[in-house]
């Protein structure tokens, strides 16, 4: 299992496979558009949201990518937790207005062109 690690997301308290494990078991809250929210991505990185930089978001959607091709996470709920990732995104872009150009843009208009 790899930590998350972006200079920007400082200190890193949860590895990867935790933070996606988190998504998978809260997977009611996340299709009903309750999770993950902003205090979610803090807690997972120990920083407040303006803190959490590109590469955290990108790291955490590669991983959602890779569950939803692997089959382990449903497209509903992969969807879902791309939606409420990018409310975070849009954020984390104001503070840092290079990120739109990393992997969670890409996968997030995948999964909302539907797949």
């Amino acid at each position: 299992a790899r930590w998350i690690s972006s200079a920007s997301c400082y200190p890193i308290i949860m590895r990867l496979d935790e933070i996606l494990e988190e998504i998978e078991s809260r997977q009611g809250d996340c299709i009903r558009g309750a999770f993950p929210c902003s205090t979610d991505v803090e807690r997972w990185c120990g920083s407040s949201i303006e803190h959490v930089g590109g590469p955290m978001l990108d790291e955490i959607a590669l991983g959602i990518a890779r569950k939803y091709q692997a089959g382990a996470f449903s497209f509903e709920l992969a969807d879902a937790a791309m939606n409420e990732l990018y409310v975070i995104f849009t954020s984390a872009q104001r503070t840092q207005p290079g990120i739109f150009m990393g992997p969670f843009i890409i996968i997030f208009d995948a999964f909302d062109a539907g797949g």
